[in-house]
């Protein structure tokens, strides 16, 4: 698996949908590739802020703020851009 197939698979590993051979090359790629590893955790941080945000709950201090800005700007409809 290469990264790229790394990241256009994230979400159906999240959700439990690739197949057993999807899903141990996508673990098999983890153990090789730092990068990818680093990217997953960015990404589940995402999704974690992104819920809190829509629940209105307070965004913890450790989380930085060019993070909260990109996902904050990624709501926005593209008219008020």
């Amino acid at each position: 698996m290469t990264c790229r197939e790394f990241i256009d698979f994230i979400s159906e590993y999240l959700n439990g949908s690739l197949s057993p051979s999807q899903n141990d090359s996508f673990t098999q790629h983890m153990e090789k590739c730092t990068d990818c590893v680093e990217y997953l955790k960015s990404f589940n941080k995402a999704i974690e802020l992104g819920k809190m945000t829509a629940n209105d709950d307070e965004v913890p201090s450790d989380v930085p703020l060019d993070l909260l800005d990109a996902i904050l700007q990624s709501r926005k409809p593209s008219d008020q851009e």
